[in-house]
């Protein structure tokens, strides 16, 4: 089956939930048989380092404005246009944005799957004409693309409710279960940290992540002598991102590290007292599976429920409160994570997010498809 890829910036590498879904995802789809092709966008790759393959995926470079409101609008169209000319047998499009022009491959007898990561037009960044256009893509989308992946149940249920003659399934994000391949102490050095004395936030600096209301919760703690680490970086230079760094400067043993590779990343997932994610909106979040599965206790906003993981109470505070969430913090501080209830989650996160699992799950899905079922 040939599979091209549309709607992701590139892999492997860059910042942000599609690339990891896509990064963790394709290599094992190429494994079972699958010729996958990712149309990556230009200013995220240097020319002198760009791939013609990786982990046995094409990888064909399409040049795009590094601009918020253009940048993926315009890929997803050279994309589409070089589809409708290559005719592959599938073309996945990720998220709603790019798949604006799935009536176009509809038009040319193209079979079309898109997986649905979120609901874009709930997302701060986004103005009012920016959301009604996502909102329009939506509408489109659904109707002209022949079969759908959401990467949450509550995604599912919602999109089925709306179109029920749909073929419509939940097929979740997994996890890499990786090993730890440097000392904790080689990453805790470098930033000068200390085991379970830190709180760590893993996310992009828009608003729907909440990470400046992690910085005002985290000031508001009182006797605190954790520090508070945020790994992540904004993809534009915007009064949000710059508001962030503004923030940090000003209250002590704030740490921003930008963004880290997934093995910088397991050792602090695996030495930090708390992982903390503040978001206002999600639709499926690696970096909660990331977290758990190497046996960090986790706090999470209440957007984060009925995701499919089955966190405790106590694990969950009022989405956009402030105080709720510094409260929450402190208590949460007091107390590690119970062994039973880590390896609990552990066994749990590898039990129903394997990739390899999930990498069967989609392939299957894509013949359902191509073949009109």
């Amino acid at each position: 089956m040939n599979i091209y890829v549309i709607g992701t910036r590139g892999v492997p590498g860059l910042q942000g939930g599609v690339e990891k879904h896509c990064e963790q995802l394709y290599p094992l789809l190429v494994e079972k048989g699958c010729a996958v092709t990712v149309f990556a966008r230009t200013p995220y790759f240097c020319k002198e380092k760009r791939l013609t393959q990786w982990r046995g995926i094409e990888l064909r470079y399409l040049w795009t404005i590094r601009q918020k409101h253009l940048e993926a609008i315009i890929h997803s169209f050279l994309a589409v246009f070089v589809s409708i000319i290559r005719k592959p047998d599938i073309v996945c499009i990720h998220n709603i944005g790019p798949a604006i022009w799935s009536p176009l491959l509809k038009l040319f007898g193209i079979k079309t799957v898109l997986t649905y990561h979120s609901a874009n037009y709930e997302h701060q960044k986004w103005g009012a004409v920016a959301k009604k256009v996502l909102r329009f893509a939506e509408w489109v989308s659904v109707r002209c693309t022949d079969g759908i992946i959401c990467v949450s149940q509550d995604t599912q249920r919602r999109i089925s409710d709306k179109y029920p003659d749909k073929k419509i399934d939940a097929i979740p994000n997994g996890v890499a279960v990786c090993e730890m391949i440097q000392p904790p102490e080689s990453i805790l050095e470098r930033y000068g940290l200390n085991r379970k004395q830190f709180v760590l936030v893993v996310g992009r600096f828009t608003p729907e992540k909440g990470i400046y209301d992690i910085l005002c919760a985290f000031e508001g703690l009182k006797e605190n002598s954790y520090k508070l680490v945020i790994v992540g970086e904004s993809d534009y230079d915007c009064k949000y991102s710059r508001k962030i760094k503004d923030k940090a400067r000003n209250i002590s043993h704030v740490i921003l590290t930008g963004m880290l590779s997934h093995e910088d990343l397991i050792p602090l997932y695996a030495t930090a007292a708390l992982f903390v994610i503040p978001s206002y909106n999600e639709g499926f979040p690696l970096v909660l599976l990331e977290a758990l599965v190497n046996g960090c206790p986790v706090l999470a906003s209440e957007v984060l429920k009925d995701k499919g993981i089955p966190l405790r109470d106590y694990r969950y505070f009022h989405t956009g409160d402030i105080a709720h969430l510094t409260e929450k913090m402190a208590e949460l501080l007091r107390q590690d994570i119970d062994s039973s209830e880590s390896v609990r989650y552990k066994d749990f996160v590898r039990s129903h997010f394997d990739w390899n699992d999930i990498a069967e799950k989609t392939v299957r899905f894509y013949h359902e498809v191509a073949s009109g079922q």
